[in-house]
């Protein structure tokens, strides 16, 4: 799983298993038309109640960033919080073999 954002208007969340793409979509603009991946709708129940899209009526980019970290603590059964945010992790880098 992986949450990302940048300057340029990039806006990702994207969940993969086993090495397949199951969904990535911008949590900016989460239309489920602009989603790709093998499952486009596998996140859904856990995106309920989030508030994602800056196209809607009061949605805020801050909001979005909140319910993409909301909907990974949700994924992985672990709330990244401030706590969370400011420990330490590891990272793995897995070299491209193709």
């Amino acid at each position: 799983m992986s949450v990302s954002w940048n300057i340029g208007g990039n806006e990702d969340f994207s969940y993969a298993v086993d090495g397949e793409l199951i969904v990535r979509f911008s949590f900016a603009f989460p239309d489920p038309e602009g989603r790709i991946g093998q499952d486009v709708t596998a996140l859904d129940p856990l995106m309920e109640g989030l508030r994602f899209g800056l196209d809607e009526d009061d949605y805020s980019g801050e909001e979005c960033i909140s319910s993409a970290f909301t909907l990974a603590g949700r994924v992985t059964g672990q709330e990244i919080d401030a706590a969370w945010l400011d420990a330490s992790h590891k990272q793995f880098v897995i070299p491209n073999t193709r």
